[in-house]
């Protein structure tokens, strides 16, 4: 199987599954500055290669070989593991690693056929595109000695390889070869030894070789590396190994050393190179170059046995900062990955062991808020204000929900007052700010609610009564909502059992259409005018909705009774008129579960406790008996659970009484029609 069919996307949602929880796993205590770095392998030693990568949540790719061993650490603000060994023999060597733009990372490295020190060498691939890391798959095939692998991704996430081949015959000069991951081949480029390769901003792959103690660049312009050029003006004391680099502003660059100094060479991408710029001297063996997320250039290498720094757009104007005052091993230079945020992780050997830096700075969290107090649902839009540099954030908002997002907007649906807390972090570091009782959102003060009801085909006449609670006085209102007609037909509309009975509006009108109805109510019209108003309250019936159901149905159907605002239905909106201003409530439409006549529950008017048809006295009367002087169980529990709370106490005779004779609310739906109970899996059952 090529290694190109093994990338694929399967595991992507798996990985941002671990990057969204990964967050609230404990973070490592690496440092994060380059005066100090931390020892990854832990006394462990052995060591004899690394390389480090990142991926686009921020982590960490630390790959190298431990005596002999595959070796890699992941770690950073979104997820954290240990160290892992991904099996296989103790003759491997050379670690490469790179990411991709979906957040794979693939891993290359080499593996002695026998245990020989001059054994021959294959080149090996393994990735975690799915999850865990796969298996390696070999790529060379051949029996010669293959080495110094290099490799990058482009944007598909298709793996480029490069490599050195020693034919059998030890007098014969090395070979660069290629894998093409589009016809998953293995070509030989040109003669030549260590090569590294990029992919330009247009997607073209570039190699940079030695031969005859000259450097080469060869470019793959038609699908075959057809443009060697010799670049003129190397030296020929040149110390082995190069690196090549294309910059986002189309630039090719090239790093080599000769004679312990850094040079840089700076092309086109037609490979078209000038004079060599010396940047640094001292001892200095191999650079490890990059290009940055913008136009720049970055390269880390050991000078004199400390490893330094430099960055900036070009060979004229990099500067130098120092990472590391240790002595690396000079078998193995640093090697460096700059992430998203320009941030700098080094990795590097000292007495076979390895160690890790950056220079993160710790971030500075702080946010606001374009509202903190108001009536659920209230909307808040978050601003991050950070400062500093930041990789990622992580919002609680106080009522269990959260957001990985930097601005989030977010709505809370219930009461209370809410601690907001933002965690921002940068590579291993998370800093935290949080602001207590920051949102408070409050009841509505006007809200419109229809309640559910449940009901049986053929049913006359039902009520489904709108109930409102405001805490200002009313002017006036106005309804529009919206039905089902195959379910229900509206017959009516209706004030009777409501505080505006007593009020006597001005104007009231209701207009039934073929599946919507609208509602007008005004108070105070004509003069003279006295500031008339419905007073304020809670769950009062501000008018009532008069339905007849379908006459048929077979089996269980569920439809809605909805109050919406939507002009191009209607020019009509759902508004209460307060202080001569429009308020907008928060609405709540009805659930209406139909059942087939033969259906095992018994229809029931709440509050009619002896199934007269009506709700009086005499209810009130037989409900304070039963509590109090032995009298029978009511025919229906339900009947007596006036406040449809699943319980019967001298609190339902009382809110009786109060809605027979002092404008109390109403008994809950059902009522003032007949239906099942709205709420089936309370303590009471009206069986038929």
């Amino acid at each position: 199987m090529g290694f190109t069919r093994l990338l694929t996307l399967r595991g992507f949602a798996v990985r941002t599954l671990l990057v969204a929880i990964g967050f609230l796993l404990a973070i490592s205590s690496l440092y994060a500055d380059f005066e100090n770095a931390s020892r990854l392998t832990g006394g462990l030693r052995g060591a004899s290669g690394v390389a480090v990568a990142h991926d686009i949540a921020g982590n960490v790719y630390v790959v190298s070989i431990v005596d002999g061993h595959l070796r890699i650490d992941l770690f950073g603000p979104c997820l954290q593991t240990e160290p892992f060994f991904p099996g296989g023999t103790d003759r491997r060597g050379e670690p490469q690693v790179v990411t991709g733009s979906r957040g794979e990372a693939v891993v290359c490295f080499t593996e002695r056929r026998s245990a020989a020190a001059d054994a021959p060498r294959d080149i090996y691939l393994t990735h975690n595109a799915g999850g865990p890391f796969t298996d390696p798959v070999r790529l060379s095939d051949s029996p010669h000695d293959d080495y110094a692998p290099h490799l990058t991704l482009d944007l598909r996430g298709n793996a480029h390889v490069v490599w050195s081949r020693q034919p059998a015959d030890p007098e014969a000069p090395p070979l660069v070869l290629y894998y093409n991951p589009l016809s998953e081949r293995i070509e030989t480029v040109a003669p030549g030894r260590l090569p590294s390769l990029c992919l330009d901003s247009r997607g073209t792959v570039h190699l940079v070789y030695q031969r005859d103690d000259r450097l080469y660049c060869n470019s793959n312009t038609g699908g075959i590396f057809d443009r060697e050029l010799e670049i003129e003006g190397t030296p020929a004391t040149m110390e082995p190994g190069a690196a090549i680099a294309g910059t986002r502003d189309g630039r090719l660059v090239i790093s080599y050393t000769d004679s312990g100094s850094l040079y840089l060479l700076e092309g086109s991408q037609e490979a078209d190179f000038g004079t060599a710029t010396e940047i640094d001297s001292g001892g200095i063996t191999r650079a490890d170059l990059e290009a940055g997320r913008s136009a720049g250039l970055s390269l880390v290498y050991s000078r004199d046995g400390d490893i330094y720094k430099m960055s900036g757009s070009g060979s004229s104007d990099l500067e130098l900062e120092h990472v590391v005052p240790f002595v690396p091993d000079r078998e193995s230079g640093p090697r460096h990955a700059v992430d998203s945020c320009d941030i700098t992780h080094v990795v590097f050997l000292r007495d076979g062991e390895v160690y890790y830096t950056n220079d993160a700075q710790d971030p500075v969290p702080d946010f606001s808020a374009d509202r903190t107090h108001g009536e659920i649902p209230l909307v808040v839009q978050f601003e991050d204000l950070s400062e500093g540099k930041v990789q990622g954030w992580h919002w609680d908002f106080g009522d269990g929900g959260t957001s990985l997002s930097r601005d989030p907007q977010y709505t809370y649906d219930e009461p209370g007052s809410y601690t907001v807390t933002l965690s921002v972090f940068l590579t291993n570091r998370t800093s935290v700010e949080l602001k207590r009782e920051f949102v408070v959102a409050e009841e509505p003060s006007n809200t419109l609610t229809i309640p559910d009801q449940r009901l049986e085909f053929g049913q006359g006449e039902v009520w489904f009564p709108v109930y409102a609670s405001h805490r200002d006085p009313v002017m006036a209102y106005q309804l529009h909502g919206v039905f089902d007609p195959e379910v229900l037909e509206m017959q009516g509309c209706s004030l009777l059992g409501t505080p505006s009975v007593r009020l006597r509006p001005e104007v009231w009108e209701c207009n039934i259409f073929e599946s919507s109805f609208e509602i007008g109510c005004l108070y105070d019209f004509t003069p003279p005018i006295d500031g008339r108003a419905l007073p304020p309250g809670d769950d009062h019936i501000l008018t009532n909705l008069i339905f007849t159901v379908a006459s048929e149905g077979s089996e269980e159907t569920i439809t809605r009774i909805d109050l919406i605002n939507d002009r191009e239905q209607s020019p009509i909106l759902n508004i209460f008129t307060v202080n001569n201003r429009s308020k907008i409530p928060v609405m709540t439409g009805s659930t209406v579960t139909v059942y087939p006549e033969d259906h095992p529950e018994q229809l029931f008017i709440r509050g009619d406790i002896n199934f007269t048809g009506n709700v009086d006295i005499t209810d009130a009367i037989y409900l304070l008996s039963f509590l109090f002087l032995g009298f029978e169980d009511p025919e229906c529990l339900d009947t007596a659970d006036t406040l449809d709370e699943g319980r019967i106490n001298i609190s339902s005779p009382i809110y009786l009484l109060n809605f027979l004779f002092t404008g109390g609310p109403a008994p809950r739906v059902p009522y003032p029609s007949p239906g099942l109970d709205p709420t089936p899996d309370d303590a009471f059952h009206c069986e038929d």
